[in-house]
């Protein structure tokens, strides 16, 4: 707008000044002579295409500079709203490039969790393996523990019955030997005084007295010998439990027992 208002007083300038070109010209004309009236008349005439030539020169200028106005200033609309439709395209792109990498961020995270729950999964499972095998070892190794302590608890049952029997067969030959000294005794007491039916009776008394001690030391003979051979056994199982442990080798599962010490000291 600036631009056109001075295209505008420009040619109003050039329109002015022709105007005072032909107002002088017409005074010069009455104060002259008349033949001078002609040439002022044409100089006059002259002067005022001149004038109407810069006149609509100026117009035209002014129009062109006012089209270029016209013609820059849509130049900036296109370009402000080029630029405008460039942000926006570069705002849409920006979302949708978001938009994308929200999405694959998701699958990212999905992908992630879903292998995550594959692990635990495979972690529950081989820990489940691993405890019904720990467990299943355990049981085994009960079993060989409790069938060990079996054996040992015979073993130590049975000596505890032999030191018995042993200590019941002292205390017959005690017995007996103090039953004979007594019966002795009374045979010479009888046989001193003459007695000879109380030294015949003390007799039989004797033999009765021999006849029970045999007995009794027979009983308690043969319950020794059973203790003995039930032991025997007993320490035979123990040692074919411990040759089968040694064909299959040392499991290490199983805590160590006693027995091994002994296996060692053996070897």
């Amino acid at each position: 707008m600036k631009k056109i208002l001075l295209f505008s007083m420009v040619a109003f300038l050039f329109v002015w000044m022709a105007a005072a070109v032909m107002a002088k010209g017409k005074g010069a004309g009455k104060g002259g002579a008349q033949g001078a009236g002609k040439s002022a008349s044409q100089a006059k005439s002259q002067q005022k295409g001149k004038a109407q030539q810069q006149a609509e020169k100026g117009k035209g200028k002014a129009k062109n500079k006012a089209d270029e106005a016209d013609v820059e200033s849509k130049v900036d609309d296109a370009e402000k709203a080029k630029a405008q439709q460039k942000g926006k395209a570069q705002q849409q792109a920006e979302k949708t490039r978001g938009k994308a990498k929200n999405k694959a961020d998701e699958a990212d995270v999905e992908s992630k969790v879903n292998d995550a729950e594959k692990a635990e999964a495979k972690a529950n499972k081989q820990a489940t393996q691993a405890k019904q095998k720990a467990e299943e070892k355990a049981k085994k190794v009960k079993e060989r523990t409790e069938d060990t302590e079996k054996v040992k608890a015979k073993g130590a049952g049975r000596a505890q019955q032999l030191a018995a029997t042993e200590k019941q067969m002292a205390k017959e030959q005690a017995k007996h030997f103090e039953r004979q000294a007594k019966l002795d005794r009374m045979k010479k007491l009888a046989q001193e005084k003459g007695h000879d039916k109380q030294a015949a009776k003390v007799d039989e008394l004797m033999d009765r007295e021999i006849a029970r001690h045999e007995r009794k030391m027979q009983k308690l003979t043969e319950k020794t010998q059973n203790i003995e051979q039930r032991s025997e056994k007993g320490t035979d199982e123990l040692e074919k439990a411990k040759g089968k442990r040694k064909a299959k080798g040392p499991d290490k599962s199983r805590p160590k027992t006693d027995d091994d010490d002994e296996d060692k000291e053996s070897d």
